[in-house]
């Protein structure tokens, strides 16, 4: 055990998340502040997750509702955090809680998840420049640190003049027993999306074109896509008109997404603009290699360590790539699936949260000062 581990196992942190849970009630940024609090529990600090929607989907005394000022001033004394960790960034909420905090002297973090990416900015683009002039670079310029996941989420940030007090902490996964026996591979091959229904924001309109070529052609037979995710005012629907060949399953949880991803043998995320998305982590978990565009942020790790494909967001180019792995997936499906197992180790959360700790750590002992 290191000094600075000594010196904090004698030291309980209190910690306080603030998330939007979504119109969803959950997504994958809450899945990941679920994950990450409980494994920043287990290593014995006082943990709480502040949530500015109501979510039915949460259950737990150590999650509060602050959808109003006055909840957020109720909590802050309940729990008395040491530090607060806000999670994303354009939301109104966030302006109010973090002037009270100021005045407090209450340290606080932003993680971004992907919302400072330049690659997030084509859409609706005035309009979060403007927010950001009145509202948002003041909130990114006092926060103690601004966290990113990865350094692809870094090198797009817009706000790296604003603050560049930063650290990298990847977001983590529940590792699964996958036992590496010899896979029986069958045909068709399946290819699933398991993320939101958003048609633009994860390129399902350029991917609903890769599959009506594919459709007609000799992949009819060799390839079937499923969708899995919360569908925007019937978003869904894009999908129509495939039979088995491309098929909706709804939103799963649990045991329902476990059973996912031990029958699927790729996973595609054609996304324009990602943090870290947990989706291709799960995947690696369960040995599946994964399809995605360079705007996941993934790109660099999945080419490095053979566990998938790249493709821009471009038909032909995406329509060639799926071909591509169809054929060396079929000759190298073992190769893949132990380099992503291989890969999973790396992101268990109980690694992730204690470098979180150690972060959270350093700023209350060298940076805690609130300019």
């Amino acid at each position: 055990m290191s000094q600075w581990e000594k010196v904090m196992s004698l030291f309980i942190m209190k910690i306080l998340h603030i998330l939007d849970s979504g119109k969803s009630g959950i997504n994958g940024i809450t899945n990941v502040v679920i994950q990450l609090s409980y494994a920043q529990r287990k290593l014995g600090n006082d943990v709480f997750v502040g949530l500015t929607r109501n979510s039915t989907l949460i259950n737990d005394e150590f999650f509060f509702i602050v959808d109003t000022v006055v909840k957020f001033k109720y909590v802050l004394k309940l729990c008395v955090p040491d530090i607060v960790v806000f999670h994303s960034l354009y939301n109104m909420d966030y302006i109010y809680f973090a002037n009270i905090l100021l005045k407090k002297c209450i340290p606080y973090l932003i993680v971004f998840h992907g919302g400072a990416s330049s690659d997030n900015y084509k859409k609706h683009y005035f309009k979060k420049v403007l927010a950001n002039i009145i509202f948002f670079n003041r909130f990114v310029k006092k926060a103690a640190k601004v966290i990113y996941l990865n350094k692809a989420e870094l090198s797009k940030s817009i706000f790296q003049r604003i603050n560049n007090k930063y650290s990298i902490i990847p977001n983590g996964i529940v590792l699964n027993n996958i036992d590496l026996e010899k896979k029986v591979l069958t045909l068709p091959l399946t290819i699933t999306f398991i993320s939101r229904m958003d048609i633009y924001g994860k390129g399902l309109d350029v991917l609903m074109k890769v599959i009506a070529i594919l459709y007609k052609s000799e992949y009819n037979c060799l390839l079937r896509f499923l969708f899995y995710g919360y569908s925007y005012e019937g978003s869904h629907h894009i999908i129509d008109g495939y039979g088995d060949f491309a098929q909706y399953g709804g939103v799963v949880y649990g045991k329902d997404k476990d059973a996912v991803f031990r029958n699927t043998d790729m996973v595609i995320l054609p996304s324009r603009s990602e943090g870290m998305p947990l989706t291709i982590l799960e995947a690696f978990s369960y040995g599946v290699p994964c399809i995605v565009t360079p705007q996941t942020n993934m790109s660099d790790l999945i080419e490095l360590n053979q566990a998938g494909w790249v493709t821009n967001l471009d038909v032909q180019e995406m329509v060639d790539c799926i071909k591509k792995a169809y054929g060396e997936y079929i000759v190298n499906y073992e190769t893949y699936r132990k380099s992503c197992l291989m890969l999973a180790q790396r992101f268990d959360w109980s690694n992730i949260a204690q470098q979180s700790i150690k972060i959270y750590s350093d700023v209350l002992c060298f940076g805690n000062k609130v300019m």
